[in-house]
């Protein structure tokens, strides 16, 4: 079974870029993907983080260390 830290890089983008917030359309556009082929993607980072919605996403990647959370941070 695949894990949180088995993520695909694409998986890694998405996440990286729902940690700063960004909706599904504009995480599409960023990386030139659909808009539904993204919400795939977030379904699938979710059952492998075993969590119902994006903030407990990157929550529970925050928890694991996967991902860094900055309050400050700006793009």
């Amino acid at each position: 079974m695949k894990g949180p830290t088995d993520l695909t890089a694409r998986q890694w983008q998405i996440l990286e870029l729902v940690s700063r917030g960004l909706a599904n359309k504009e995480i599409a556009t960023r990386l030139s993907l659909s808009e539904p082929g993204v919400k795939k993607h977030v379904s699938a980072l979710m059952r492998t983080f075993l969590v119902p919605n994006r903030v407990s996403l990157v929550r529970r990647a925050v928890e694991l260390e996967l991902i860094r959370f900055d309050l400050a941070a700006k793009e």
